[in-house]
């Protein structure tokens, strides 16, 4: 898979997920696209409320997927905004970046000395739930909606240091959460 492919994946499924268009998520100037959310059919498992406000970026585009009564609240404010002015908006809270890998630019590394890595498929993750402090990399939930799929351990000796654990977002994206111990 190639870098073109990924990103037509992702911005498939972030259609879906916004109720927008790929075209939408492809505009050629800075431009908002206001939309009202939906549950669509595909959408990723994350829960919507009555309350439901999400402002993504990519590329030149910001699309903002609100309920009705939140795209009338902030509608006016964002218009002629900059990028920056929008995401600085006290309305906006719990920003994430996201980022696909250049698999062209990917090669293993070998572990410092003292460290090994080890690679834990999904039928052999629960038993690393009884470990603590790697809330980022793995779910914790045999049943969660986002199961995880995968998990890459670092280890010092034989204590577990560092962890990325990849979950199912969906059929066809996978979200990485990393952790490391102090």
């Amino acid at each position: 898979m190639n870098h073109i492919e990924m990103t037509r994946i992702v911005q498939r499924q972030l259609a879906v997920d916004l109720n927008c268009t790929v075209d939408d998520l492809n505009g050629e100037k800075d431009s908002f696209v206001f939309v009202e959310a939906g549950q669509n059919s595909g959408r990723r498992p994350i829960p919507h409320n009555d309350r439901q406000f999400d402002m993504l970026s990519m590329g030149n585009a910001i699309i903002v997927s609100a309920v009705p009564e939140i795209l009338a609240f902030v509608k006016p404010q964002l218009i002629g905004a900059s990028r920056d002015d929008a995401f600085s908006m006290p309305f906006v809270h719990g920003q994430s970046l996201y980022y696909l890998p250049d698999l062209s630019q990917i090669s293993q590394l070998p572990p410092p000395d003292g460290f090994t890595y080890e690679l834990i498929e999904k039928s052999d993750i629960p038993p690393l739930y009884q470990f603590d402090g790697f809330h980022n990399a793995l779910q914790y939930d045999v049943n969660h909606p986002r199961p995880d799929v995968l998990a890459a351990l670092a280890k010092h000796g034989n204590q577990i240091v560092g962890m990325a654990g990849a979950s199912a977002d969906c059929a066809n994206l996978w979200q990485v959460g990393m952790d490391v111990l102090p």
